[in-house]
């Protein structure tokens, strides 16, 4: 198992804002941890892989350029929602 998939998302976040991971990387992670279970398991219904990794380049991006002051806690950290 990928060691990110065992972070929190508080411990995401922070890496994140640090740029010692990438939105992106993030996202690629769960993506691929989604892909090899949910066959398995049917609990993702519904994917938007390609929009979320739209959002983590944004993100990306958004950072490179304004740094990561007055955003929201949780930016850039990828989630499901059930």
């Amino acid at each position: 198992m990928d060691p990110l998939l065992l972070l929190s998302a508080r411990q995401l976040a922070a890496r994140i804002r640090d740029r010692t991971l990438s939105s992106r990387q993030a996202v690629e992670t769960h993506i691929e941890a989604i892909q090899h279970a949910n066959p398995r398991l049917n609990a993702v219904v519904a994917t938007r892989f390609e929009q979320a990794r739209r959002e983590a380049d944004a993100a990306d991006a958004h950072l490179a350029k304004q740094g990561s002051d007055a955003l929201g806690p949780l930016f850039g950290v990828p989630c499901t929602v059930k």
